[in-house]
Order: structure tokens, then C-alpha cells, then sequence
């Protein structure tokens, strides 16, 4: 029988969708596996803290970021996969990424087919796999980002939620695995994607009023699991708890505001990134008739209210990252597929309705091509696009593969995915100099001084044991070459103040550097070269 509205069979909608589908994941897989495609920003940086713990490497000693540890565990996966097969790992990445996705997609349908309700999973999930692979529509920056696995999650635990408040559970072992993801992807982040699932929660208690569900088994693995990862940290050596915990938590929490935006282009960045998401959740929610008790429904104003707890989330946190708006894309698109899902199913006659019917295979179609476009796009500019051709040539020239060399800045942007894409490696624990913005951002300004600004009294051990750690790194790896970023203002510093300007000054406590001249600029950066390296190849043309 055709499903309501719809103009072809739903088993004839299947079969055109599982082909496409078919030839659009075989050709990107052979993509993948012949050219070297891009990754986001924080993948590339974990992907390398990934590979050091693989050498030896203690977390926060050896290599040192602002996020707890579990980031670079979950990469440890996709690095093996690239050592064992020989691809790139920014293609092992992307294929786990893809594989996740129909994980995600899988078990949602699995959970929404239990009950007979095969029409909405079609419909819903079919169309919502765009969103899931897709979001925030820049393949090439953000897949694969933490708001991004966690949406991936979040999809079939919301099901599963929604399942059990309802009275109908979940198959059990279903119910742990959709829990034990989900615990990991929300300790990943656990202030900020706790507060999104504990509002669902606080809505379906308060809508159903069945307090047996809060105990639900995918509940209880849940807290088993981020249990077992607190448990973790007791697995790191001495040295690198006490430096995370004593060093640079307090750093953090103290002055990580100094990578907020400025109110007013935080407000500008929320109505670019936030505006068209919210529109769709909230017509949906306002549209689908509220006497309805369907799973469209119930799934449309849990992805409302997702939306909106991920533009509170996005301003809380205050930075204007368009990657922190992906959980608000992912509930807009819930919402407006299941309006139309139940659109289809209460008016199946005219031609909305039958438009509406056809959705999935119109979605999934757009969505294979998307992904070829994007696929073939980046594979065809290997990356030149993304790693600045001019300094990607550079590198080239003045480093072996593998070879350490210095990409200097305080955003993450400047080193990854440039290094992961030419197969080198930061030369100092520091993927990016985040304490220099944070050990600044109260600093009083200082006309007088090379750099603009002149740093709290208090903080100033703090400054010199930084720099001490830098120069340590620069002596023991000896780079052939280093990049300095040099934007007029050195990212999120205080206004006026220079990278360069700023370790020019420093040349007493850097004084690695004194075995490097100026050789070069490229759009952005400072070329660097130690004078051995300088005096064999010459400067850069």
C-alpha cells in the first residue's frame, strides 16, 4: 500500500533510496581513498594529540590543550585506522564520522519500526540523515566536531526517551548502547551538553508525569559510563593530573572569557547563525496541531526545544563559533521534518501533501549529491584551499614529512588543519598558545612597551614559566622552520598587540630563536628559518 500522500510505493521510495545511497557512499569512499581530504579545525588538533599518546606522550606535559582528555582518546580510533590501512587520517576521520552517521540513523529507525510506526521513521530519519552529515552545510569545517557527535547521539536518545515516557521501552540492549554513546559524547563537553539533555528530560517528566522513566536502563549506563571516565583521570600519571588540575583548570576558568566575543558582534554572529534554525523550530512547533499526540509531534517540539536550548547554550558560551549552533540545526531540522511527516499524514490528498510524501527520496537525493560535491570539490584542491597554498609551499620546502616545524598563534585555526593536511607536527606542546590571550586579556595597556600592553604583576611567573616551557621545545626539537601568525591583532590578545612584536621582546626568555633570521612573509605569517636551513635553501621567493 502507498503511505499517505505519497506518489510512489514506500517500498519502491526504499529501493531508489538505498541505490543512491549505494553509489553515492562507494564513490566517496573511493575518494577518500585516493586523495587526502580536509578535516575540521579541532579533529586535526586532536588527531596529533592522538598520535603523540600513541608515541609516549603524558596529556598535559607533553602535549597541552584546554579540554579534558577524552577528545584525544576517541582519536586514537581514527589514527590506528590510517596507520593500519595507509590512507590519510583525515580520510580515516571522515569515514568513521560517516559511519557513525548511519549508526546514529540505524538505531533511531530500529527504535521508531519496534511499535509499527514505519512511517515516521521513514520519513523522519531518511530526512534528517542531511542534517546529521551535513550541518552546519560546511562539510569541510565542522563535521566531525564535538556538537556534531553529540547530535549524533542525542538523535536516538531522544527516541529512546520519548519511547519510555510513553510506556513503550526500548529493547534493552538497544537502550545501553544509545546510552553508553551518549555518556561519552556529553563528557566531551559535560557542562554544556548535560544542560540540553537535562532540559528534554525536566519537559518529558513534566509532560508525562511517569517518574518510573527516570530510571530507565539507558539512564543508568549513562552514569556507569561518565563514572568510569571520571575514574579515568586517575589513569594519568601524577605529573599530569596535578599540571591539568592545578595549572591550567585554574588558568581556564579564570580567563578563558578573554576568547569571547565582543557583545556586539556576538549578537551579530547569533543572528547569522541562529536566526534561520530557530525560525524552523519554532513555526514547527506553532504549526503542528497541538491536540496531536503522534510521534511527529512529540519529536517536533523535543527538536524545538533542542533548538532552543542550543541557542542559550551558543550564547552562553559567548565565542560566535558557527560549530556551536550545530545542535540548534540539528532540533530546527527535527522539527520541521516531522511537521511534514505529520502534515502528510493528516492531509493525504492535494499537492502538498504529496510533495510532502516524496520528501525522502527528494532529501536523500540532494543529500548524495551534496556530499559528492563536497567530496570531489576538496579532493580536487587536495587541501590547497584550506592550508593557504603559500605557506602549504613552504612547508614543503623547507621541512621533510613528519619533520616538526612551528605554526605560532593563540587560535587553533592558524596550525590545523594546515599541519595535519601536510604531514607535520607542531614543534612544542602547544597546538596554540591559548595562555598568552588568557594571561593577557586584563593586562593594563602600556604605550611604552614593544608589544602595547604590560601583563598583571601576578601573572607575570606564570608568563615566564610559559615561555620557559616554549623555549625548552624550540632547543629540543631545533625546527627548520617556524610560522608566526601576524594578524595586526594577535588573535583574541588585548587590541593592538602583535605576535611577532610581542616575541621579538621576549627574545631573552625565547632565546631559541636566536638561531633563526627573518626570511619571508607569507598572507599571514612571518617566515622564520634557522640560519643552517636559510643558508642552504636561501630565503622563500
Amino acid at each position: 500500500m502507498p503511505a499517505p500522500g505519497a506518489i510512489i510505493p514506500l517500498r519502491g521510495q526504499r529501493l531508489v533510496l538505498l541505490l543512491l545511497a549505494i553509489a553515492g557512499l562507494t564513490y566517496s569512499g573511493i575518494l577518500l581513498f585516493k586523495y587526502a581530504v580536509s578535516i575540521n579545525l579541532d579533529g586535526a588538533m586532536y588527531m596529533e594529540a592522538a598520535q603523540r599518546l600513541m608515541q609516549g606522550a603524558q596529556p598535559y606535559i607533553d602535549f597541552v590543550d584546554i579540554n579534558p582528555p577524552l577528545a584525544y582518546y576517541l582519536h586514537i580510533v581514527p589514527f590506528l585506522l590510517s596507520d593500519i590501512s595507509g590512507t590519510a587520517s583525515t580520510n580515516t576521520f571522515l569515514l568513521l564520522v560517516y559511519i557513525a552517521t548511519a549508526l546514529s540513523v540505524a538505531s533511531s529507525y530500529r527504535l521508531l519500526t519496534r511499535y509499527g510506526q514505519s512511517a515516521p521513521a521513514y520519513a523522519v530519519l531518511v530526512c534528517l540523515t542531511p542534517a546529521l552529515l551535513l550541518l552546519p552545510m560546511e562539510a569541510t569545517r565542522d563535521l566531525g566536531q564535538r556538537p556534531h557527535l553529540f547530535c549524533l547521539a542525542a538523535l536516538p536518545w531522544l527516541i529512546t526517551r520519548l519511547l519510555r515516557y510513553r510506556e513503550q521501552p526500548p529493547p534493552i540492549a538497544l537502550s545501553l548502547g544509545v546510552g553508553a554513546v551518549t555518556a561519552v559524547t556529553v563528557c566531551l563537553k559535560p557542562f554544556h551538553y548535560a544542560f540540553i539533555l537535562a532540559s528534554v528530560e525536566l519537559f518529558l517528566l513534566y509532560r508525562y508525569r511517569n517518574y518510573k522513566a527516570v530510571f530507565g536502563p539507558e539512564i543508568l549506563i549513562s552514569i556507569v559510563a561518565a563514572g568510569a571516565y571520571g575514574l579515568s583521570f586517575l589513569l594519568l600519571t601524577d605529573a599530569s593530573r596535578d599540571a591539568f588540575f592545578s595549572f591550567y583548570v585554574p588558568l581556564i576558568l579564570e580567563a578563558y572569557q578573554a576568547y569571547n566575543a565582543d557583545p556586539t558582534k556576538l549578537f551579530s554572529k547569533a543572528g547569522e547563525h541562529l536566526t534561520e534554525p530557530l525560525i524552523l523550530a519554532l513555526a514547527s512547533a506553532a504549526l503542528i496541531r497541538t491536540s496531536s499526540n503522534t510521534l511527529y509531534r512529540e519529536l517536533c517540539l523535543l527538536g524545538s526545544l533542542f533548538a532552543i536550548c542550543g541557542a542559550a547554550l551558543y550564547l552562553w558560551q559567548a565565542k560566535g563559533w558557527p560549530y556551536h549552533a550545530i545542535s540548534v540545526w540539528l532540533g530546527g531540522y527535527l522539527a520541521i521534518t516531522c511537521l511534514a511527516g505529520w502534515w502528510t499524514e493528516v492531509k493525504p490528498q492535494g499537492y502538498v501533501a504529496r510533495f510532502c510524501g516524496a520528501m525522502p527520496a527528494i532529501t536523500l537525493s540532494t543529500l548524495v549529491v551534496v556530499v559528492l560535491t563536497y567530496s570531489l570539490n576538496d579532493a580536487a584542491s587536495s587541501g590547497k584551499k584550506i592550508t593557504r597554498d603559500y605557506a602549504a609551499e613552504v612547508i614543503a620546502r623547507y621541512s621533510d614529512a613528519a619533520e616538526p616545524i612551528y605554526v605560532m598563534s593563540s587560535s587553533v585555526d592558524a596550525a590545523y588543519p594546515l599541519l595535519q593536511l601536510t604531514g607535520r607536527r607542531q614543534a612544542t606542546r602547544f597546538p596554540f598558545l591559548f595562555p598568552l590571550p588568557m594571561m593577557y586579556f586584563d593586562a593594563s595597556s602600556d604605550p611604552g612597551s614593544p608589544y602595547q600592553h604590560a601583563i598583571r604583576p601576578e601573572k607575570e611567573a606564570l608568563e615566564l614559566q610559559f615561555l620557559e616551557m616554549i623555549n625548552n621545545d624550540l632547543h629540543e626539537t631545533n625546527p627548520p622552520l617556524i610560522l608566526i601568525d601576524r594578524y595586526k591583532t594577535c588573535p583574541f590578545c588585548p587590541l593592538n598587540m602583535t605576535l611577532p612584536d610581542y616575541v621579538d621582546a621576549k627574545q631573552t626568555e625565547l632565546s631559541a630563536l636566536t638561531n633563526y633570521e627573518q626570511a619571508g612573509y607569507t598572507k599571514r605569517f612571518d617566515i622564520r628559518l634557522r640560519k643552517d636551513v636559510l643558508a642552504t635553501k636561501g630565503p622563500p621567493e
